[in-house]
């Protein structure tokens, strides 16, 4: 995997939706993005981790690029894998939270605000 380009994907991302993560080191982009998203969003994480603990780092990562309503198939993308992995890595954390919904639904309507 390229780290530098799934963070420039996921830079482009964010600054189309307004949103500037700017940094010449790759290393604190995650750091910055988790940073930025903590302003936006002040308790989802804890609430998730909190709601549901059985959810991995990777899982909850997830839950914050698709809260941001950020496509899958740019997840994708920015991750290097399938579309087909991104669904199953949703498929997986649906399980995990106990949620029954069709693959048009949201899934950020079941996380918190």
């Amino acid at each position: 995997r390229d780290l530098s380009r799934q963070i420039e994907l996921l830079r482009e991302e964010l600054s189309s939706r307004g949103i500037n993560l700017s940094t010449d080191n790759d290393d604190y982009f995650w750091l910055n993005f988790s940073l930025s998203f903590q302003l936006i969003f002040p308790r989802f994480e804890e609430q998730l981790r909190n709601k549901y603990p059985e959810l991995t780092p990777s899982e909850i990562q997830y839950c914050k690029l698709i809260r941001l309503n950020i496509p899958e198939q740019t997840i994708a993308n920015i991750f290097n894998i399938t579309l087909k992995s991104v669904y199953k890595k949703r498929r997986r954390i649906l399980i995990k939270i106990g949620v029954l919904i069709d693959q048009g639904q949201n899934l950020a309507e079941y996380f918190p605000a």
